[in-house]
């Protein structure tokens, strides 16, 4: 059963409850059926904790402060959804996320992320698993639509892959029965 966002927490960074750049960001994911934590700079150092939360969306980073680096660098390094748009995109390199990704870049931003090792694209939106980010000069509806998007998706391939696990957990041996096994010797009846 896919289910997407519905009923999932999503923590949406957005710095100072003065900055209404993620207003239109958690209407989407609301309207998808999540549940929008919104983090500021003011937040309980709680609330900056990975694992109460299914994906992340970072729309400032003014501050840059360490509850949300450390927090991005939770998600990165488990490999769940985050988004990061305009000055919050350096934020993937503040937590060590970026070698190996391709990210969305604006001009002066680009150099710093070649130098952390990541590939840098010229769209206003990229695209990459399950990071996502957005220059300065991206459209934030199309950004909302394709965090809803993108983010849906992971998560149902996520829930997925968690319950293929259990299913069948890499430590059982491999079934055997008399009729896998192959020929059976005749029985020694003389034994």
């Amino acid at each position: 059963m896919q289910r997407g966002l519905d009923g999932r927490r999503v923590a949406l960074y957005v710095g100072s409850l003065a900055n209404k750049a993620g207003a239109g960001i958690q209407q989407a994911l609301e309207q998808a059926g999540a549940r929008v934590h919104v983090l500021t700079d003011d937040a309980q150092q709680d609330d900056f904790h990975g694992g109460v939360y299914a994906a992340l969306v970072v729309v400032s980073a003014a501050s840059a402060n360490a509850p949300i680096v450390q927090l991005v660098r939770e998600f990165m390094a488990s490999d769940k959804p985050v988004a990061a748009f305009g000055d919050a995109v350096p934020l993937i390199v503040a937590a060590g996320g970026a070698p190996g990704r391709k990210v969305a870049a604006d001009g002066g931003s680009s150099a710093d992320l070649h130098a952390a090792g990541a590939t840098t694209s010229d769209r206003a939106i990229e695209i990459d698993e399950a990071l996502i980010t957005a220059t300065v000069r991206g459209d934030p509806r199309e950004f909302a639509e394709a965090i809803v998007r993108q983010f849906s998706e992971r998560l149902d391939e996520r829930a997925v892959d968690e319950m293929s696990e259990l299913s069948f957990p890499a430590s059982d041996p491999p079934a055997s029965t008399p009729s896998t096994a192959g020929p059976q010797a005749p029985h020694d009846e003389a034994r």
